[in-house]
């Protein structure tokens, strides 16, 4: 890519990405000092640094630290809840704290498929403190939202379902 290119990539896409990841670790860290960052090229920002436990290497790995963690955050940017770290995670029933996005009811957004306080836990900037305290201090809550979203997942989210959805879609 022409410098240009790149220097349009980095700050449109990257350097928001970063900044948005920096708010949310700051809003984190003022509710706990329990915070685990992993993912390559997180060890390259000084504000994830404490937080940073390295790269998850297996599926299983990924799949035990949805399951032990009292709330996995989530913060894409482009408001598109439904990738696979989020249905993954709901699938094991960890439980998702995500924040409100303007795209939510669009395709690909949480609320076409999901419901907040019934399939995972929703904040906003001026809420998170709030919010992400009353989800820490709730571990049935979070236990009834996590097993709401598998029962959600096993019912309308699997492989097959996608496969299903993609013949309609090619049938029309």
């Amino acid at each position: 890519l022409s410098p240009l290119a790149r220097a349009t990539s980095y700050f449109a896409q990257s350097y928001p990405r970063i900044m948005d990841r920096r708010l949310l670790i700051q809003l984190a860290a003022g509710v706990t000092d329990s915070l685990e960052l992993y993912g390559s090229g997180l060890a390259l920002h000084d504000f994830t640094r404490p937080y940073y436990k390295g790269v998850i290497e297996s599926i299983g790995e990924l799949l035990s630290v949805y399951c032990r963690s009292k709330i996995n955050l989530s913060n894409n940017t482009h408001g598109l809840g439904l990738h696979s770290r989020t249905l993954e995670c709901m699938a094991v029933g960890g439980f998702i704290f995500m924040h409100d996005s303007p795209h939510d009811t669009k395709a690909g957004g949480m609320l076409t498929e999901f419901e907040p306080d019934v399939h995972y836990g929703r904040y906003t900037v001026e809420s998170f403190h709030e919010d992400a305290t009353r989800w820490l201090k709730d571990s049935e809550g979070r236990i009834r939202v996590g097993m709401q979203a598998v029962e959600c997942i096993r019912q309308r989210h699997c492989w097959h379902h996608r496969a299903l959805q993609i013949i309609e879609d090619l049938d029309r």
